[in-house]
């Protein structure tokens, strides 16, 4: 049977093999999310040629700002996808300058994220084929499991778009936030207004993939903020 990388076009599956290839910022220790942060500082000032203080102290603070921006801004994102942005798009940046600005940093990963949100969307579409043909998945979680991890990214992030595809699922079948007919269809309807405003973005935007499974994913996605909102209040 075919896996779910497989399934990919070859530069989505780089993509997806990346976003697993090491711990997401959020999940790191805060020793780990500063150790880190150093360790990204002085290979991205390689890379683009910025010039780190030459007084330590002055480079402990700016380590120590790296850190707390990769989780207050890119708390989803891996080191390794973070050097990967780096080293391929940062011809995006015109003019890096000789000091190190953390804004540039922005410049360079949005596109990268851009990207990886299309590939994550085909991969969420792919994986609720393969969960629907019973093919055995790249991962296995519990219900409790899927619905911390998907919490705990949402809590970095507060966007709906990128809540785990199989959350909602999960909430179901232990009937954390049960939901009447009509409130199910309120977030269908919700779903199909989504589609439509992408669609006139782009009317290539569901090329290759499955609309009706992108809806019903996308409502469950929309049900899912509405409870992790009740939660985090």
């Amino acid at each position: 049977m075919p896996t779910l990388l497989q399934k990919l076009p070859k530069e989505e599956s780089a993509i997806i093999a990346r976003k697993y290839s090491a711990p997401a910022i959020f999940k790191l220790s805060l020793l780990e999310v500063l150790a880190t942060g150093k360790d990204l500082m002085i290979r991205v000032c390689i890379i683009t040629g910025w010039q780190l203080p030459n007084d330590k102290e002055m480079q402990e603070i700016l380590f120590n700002q790296l850190g707390k921006y990769l989780i207050e801004k890119w708390p989803t994102l891996n080191r390794e996808e973070i050097m990967y942005a780096f080293r391929n798009k940062s011809s995006h940046v015109k003019d890096w300058g000789k000091n190190v600005n953390l804004s540039l940093f922005t410049e360079v990963l949005e596109p990268y994220l851009i990207e990886r949100k299309a590939a994550s969307e085909r991969e969420a579409t792919i994986a609720l084929k393969l969960e629907n043909e019973k093919t055995d998945l790249p991962f296995k979680m519990t219900n409790k499991e899927l619905i911390e991890t998907a919490f705990d990214i949402w809590k970095g992030m507060k966007n709906w778009e990128f809540i785990m595809v199989g959350a909602w699922d999960a909430i179901k079948a232990e009937k954390l936030f049960p939901l009447t007919h009509d409130e199910q269809m309120n977030y269908l309807k919700a779903a199909k207004a989504i589609a439509t405003q992408k669609e006139e973005k782009d009317s290539d935007f569901f090329f290759n993939i499955d609309k009706e499974s992108w809806l019903k994913y996308t409502a469950g996605k929309l049900a899912t903020n509405k409870y992790f909102e009740t939660l985090n209040k």
